[in-house]
């Protein structure tokens, strides 16, 4: 086995472009082939300075998606092929288990620091802080893996609307967590 160093990331932009910046290229060809049209009933409504600006939003997601390290997106990739490998065996050891693996989540986090000024008698008396953390999990893309296969894949909502595997699972984690609620 080898080991290569890159002396640079390899991004989207430099592997679709090359090093030199072309991103004209992708702006013509984002035109030609309609993709800032495909908004055009949402855009519709809006003033032309409102569709200039929501334009300029698209091609600045558009450029960051340029920016994404193609390596990162490559290992990640594989680290979830070996998590699904995993998973596969495990439950093909332990027959009637099954696994959740998550293959495409974000989880979004935001603290805030408020606090309560205590006066007594128009003296100021101390401050109390507070700690607010909220996390949401975004999990767009979930498999299911039993006995060794796969046997469901999809988004979170699409799994439990349907009812199988993955719905009982979750059922009974929802049920476990309120009975650790309630215990706490």
């Amino acid at each position: 086995m080898s080991n290569t160093a890159f002396e640079h990331q390899m991004t989207a932009r430099v592997f679709l472009f090359g090093e030199e910046d072309r991103s004209d290229i992708l702006a013509r060809s984002l035109e030609r082939h309609g993709v800032i049209g495909t908004f055009g009933e949402a855009l519709r409504g809006l003033s032309r300075v409102g569709r200039e600006a929501a334009t300029i939003q698209i091609a600045a997601v558009a450029e960051g998606l340029l920016e994404h390290d193609l390596v990162d997106i490559l290992l990640a990739g594989w680290r979830k092929y070996a998590d699904l490998t995993a998973a596969a065996r495990r439950t093909a050891a332990a027959h009637g288990s099954r696994e959740v693996v998550e293959l495409a989540a974000h989880t979004i986090t935001s603290t805030h620091h408020p606090y309560v000024d205590v006066f007594v008698d128009g003296t100021p008396a101390g401050r109390v802080h507070f700690e607010l953390k909220v996390t949401f999990l975004v999990q767009a893309l979930v498999a299911t893996v039993g006995d060794g296969r796969l046997v469901e894949l999809g988004s979170h909502a699409e799994l439990v609307g349907a009812g199988g595997v993955y719905a009982r699972l979750h059922t009974s984690w929802v049920a476990q967590s309120h009975l650790d609620a309630a215990t706490d």
